[in-house]
C-alpha cells in the first residue's frame, strides 16, 4: 500500500520543477538578447579600413636626368616620411665611385653611383629642421653644421659604404656651394662608422622621392 507522500518531498518536487522550468527559460531569454545584438551589429555601418594607396605618377624623360642607363629596381614615390632600406646582414662595404647633383624645374636630384661587385647599401634619408649633422649611425659622433642662412637640411645617410674606389677617395669630402635650385651647401660631409653621409642645407622643399637603378648600382634622391 503507497504511503501518501510527505510534505516536505511534494516541497523538494514542486522546488525542482521550478528550477527545471528556469533552466529551460534562460536559453530563451539569452537567445533573445543575442538577436537584438547581432540585429544592432548588422544595421550599424562598416567603417572602412583601408589604406589608400600611394599615388605614384609615370615617370618622363625630366624623371631620368642624370639617371642613363635607366635600369630602375625600386621606386620610392614622393613621401614626406622618412625614406629607408635596411642593409643586407654582414654586407660588404659598397664603394662609391661617383656623386653627381642635378637641378630641373621640377625637382633637384643627386645620384650616387656604386660599385657593382657588393651588394646595394642600405641607406636613410629624411629632411631635418636643423642644419646640424649628426655623423654617427645612431645620431652619435661627430656633428657637421653646415654653411649657410638656410634653417633645413635633407640628410642622406649610406651603409655599409666607402668613399673609395681602386685604393683611392672617389668623391672629394667637405662642403661646397652646390647651386641648385633648391640644394644650397653641403656635400660629403662624414665618412665614417662604415658610413657615408651626404647632406646640404635646402632652401625649401617638403617632399623626396627615392630610385634605386641598377648596372651599375646607383642611389637617385629627389627633392621637391
Amino acid at each position: 500500500m503507497l504511503q501518501p507522500s510527505s510534505p516536505s518531498s511534494a516541497a523538494l518536487r514542486r522546488c525542482s520543477c521550478l528550477l527545471l522550468l528556469t533552466a529551460l527559460a534562460l536559453p530563451a531569454l539569452a537567445c533573445g538578447g543575442s538577436d537584438e545584438g547581432t540585429s544592432a551589429q548588422a544595421e550599424a555601418p562598416m567603417r572602412d579600413t583601408t589604406a589608400p594607396p600611394i599615388e605614384r605618377q609615370p615617370l618622363d624623360e625630366v624623371d631620368r636626368i642624370g639617371a642613363n642607363p635607366f635600369n630602375l629596381a625600386v621606386e620610392l614615390p614622393w613621401t614626406t616620411n622618412v625614406a629607408s632600406r635596411d642593409p643586407e646582414p654582414a654586407a660588404a662595404q659598397a664603394g662609391l665611385t661617383q656623386l653627381e647633383t642635378f637641378s630641373t624645374d621640377d625637382f633637384d636630384r643627386v645620384v650616387f653611383t656604386f660599385v657593382d661587385h657588393a651588394p646595394f647599401p642600405g641607406y636613410r634619408v629624411h629632411l631635418a629642421d636643423s642644419t646640424s649633422v649628426a655623423c654617427g649611425t645612431d645620431g652619435g659622433g661627430e656633428t657637421v653644421s653646415l654653411e649657410g642662412e638656410a634653417q633645413q637640411a635633407l640628410v642622406v645617410r649610406i651603409r655599409p659604404a666607402r668613399n673609395q674606389a681602386d685604393g683611392a677617395a672617389a668623391v672629394p669630402t667637405g662642403q661646397a656651394t652646390l647651386g641648385q635650385s633648391l640644394f644650397v651647401e653641403g656635400g660629403l660631409v662624414c665618412t665614417q662608422d662604415r658610413a657615408l653621409v651626404w647632406a646640404t642645407s635646402i632652401a625649401e622643399g617638403a617632399e623626396i622621392r627615392i630610385l634605386e637603378l641598377r648596372e651599375p648600382n646607383r642611389l637617385v634622391v629627389d627633392l621637391r
